[in-house]
């Protein structure tokens, strides 16, 4: 990734520690698929859960966002839920700390 396009190189690095809506769905189909009783309980998913940690550890790199959906999505989007997500608990707790170590 440093090599590639390290001007991204960080935004990479800060969803490791967590699962995007695109990889979410793709993760539970993949957990349902191992523990599926018969074949017609095995449902298509477009990533695997191996697939998914190889992007997540940059063993397989990502396509450029200009050209992914997901990636670009996530680029323009997340920044504003995660604003949502703290006024929606600061208002129910009373109190929200944005901790840039999670």
């Amino acid at each position: 990734m440093l090599e590639t396009d390290s001007s991204k190189a960080m935004f990479h690095m800060k969803r490791l520690f967590q699962f995007g809506g695109s990889e979410i769905g793709s993760l539970i189909q993949s957990t349902r698929n191992l523990y599926a009783k018969t074949l017609s309980d095995i449902k298509f998913s477009h990533l695997t859960d191996r697939d998914i940690f190889a992007y997540k550890y940059l063993k397989t790199l990502p396509e450029p966002s200009e050209g992914n959906g997901n990636l670009l999505r996530g680029k323009i989007f997340e920044p504003q839920l995660d604003m949502i997500m703290g006024m929606e608990l600061k208002q129910k707790y009373g109190s929200a700390i944005p901790r840039p170590d999670l």
